[in-house]
């Protein structure tokens, strides 16, 4: 094998090492998972309010001055983090009681988007707002939170 295919071959194996170690130490992070049932009402103008009950995963990512709540069914329960895009910003009310997010976004047409997402880290209650361009979608949903792994101590 002639040596810049050596060479090539060894700066990808390289290049994957890094990759998966950084996604590795990524994922490290995650804090807590937890499992949360909520009451979901979806505000339209002019329109009857939409009411369903949802079950969704949330996960707790905490690193530093990092904070990201992710949730798995993103319609009922926005994804929110202290990483901004497409010139968002955020606003972190968090304390030891509580994780308490707050992101504003704005869409490809300019709409903008506010979530917010409150859990209380004593009793589990979740509270998300979710505003679509100044109220002409209103998202929020309420209830509680359970820890997916009790050998967990945080919650």
């Amino acid at each position: 094998m002639s040596s810049q295919k050596l060479t090539m071959k060894k700066n990808c194996t390289i290049f994957f090492v890094i990759q998966f170690a950084f996604i590795s130490f990524v994922r490290a992070d995650v804090d807590i998972k937890l499992l949360c049932t909520v009451d979901l009402s979806i505000f339209q103008r002019g329109e009857q309010p939409n009411r369903s009950k949802v079950i969704t995963i949330v996960e707790v990512y905490e690193s530093g001055k990092y904070l990201s709540l992710i949730a798995d069914n993103p319609e009922a329960i926005p994804s929110v983090s202290t990483t901004t895009r497409n010139g968002g910003s955020y606003t972190n009310y968090s304390d030891s009681n509580k994780w308490d997010l707050r992101s504003i976004s704005y869409g490809k047409k300019g709409a903008k988007m506010d979530d917010r997402l409150t859990i209380d880290r004593n009793t589990g209650r979740i509270v998300s707002i979710n505003d679509y361009d100044n109220g002409a979608i209103l998202g929020r949903a309420e209830g509680f939170c359970e820890k997916v792994n009790a050998t967990k101590k945080k919650f």
